[in-house]
């Protein structure tokens, strides 16, 4: 995802105006452009990141609503929505060498739901055995 994506992302979640939180996200993705590759995030998404973060930016701040908002949040809602789950320095180390593991990941959440969404299908498809059985199935999506 882009900075600008990412700060737009984060006044849905926080509220306030993208550019209260764009300079966070491009902070976190500076590395994007002289690495082509997923692999610039192992400098900044993790843990010692959002301490880092932390340290440039502050504790928190005060979005264009009024509203105080921890950086540590901002900084965690990036790594997340990057690469699916918050990763120590340590991660990056281990597995930098192991191309599936840097590509960008489902969320926990993603690969919940849509488990639970192919056991659902899976069990609509063993009740469906006529056209009727089809249009009742297609009535629950509706």
């Amino acid at each position: 995802m882009k900075p600008i994506e990412h700060a737009k992302a984060s006044a849905k979640v926080f509220g306030g105006i993208y550019e209260d939180y764009i300079d966070i996200h491009k902070w976190f993705d500076q590395f994007r452009f002289s690495i082509n590759s997923p692999k610039h995030r192992m400098f900044l998404h993790h843990t010692g990141g959002v301490i880092i973060c932390e340290q440039v930016f502050g504790y928190e701040l005060v979005n264009s609503d009024g509203n105080s908002v921890a950086v540590r949040d901002i900084a965690e809602h990036h790594i997340v929505t990057d690469v699916g789950e918050m990763r120590t320095p340590q991660d990056w180390l281990e597995n930098i060498q192991n191309e599936e593991w840097v590509k960008p990941i489902k969320s926990k959440i993603e690969k919940s739901v849509e488990n639970s969404m192919k056991d659902e299908i899976k069990e609509l498809k063993s009740k469906v055995h006529n056209h009727e059985d089809m249009l009742s199935v297609h009535r629950k999506f509706d």
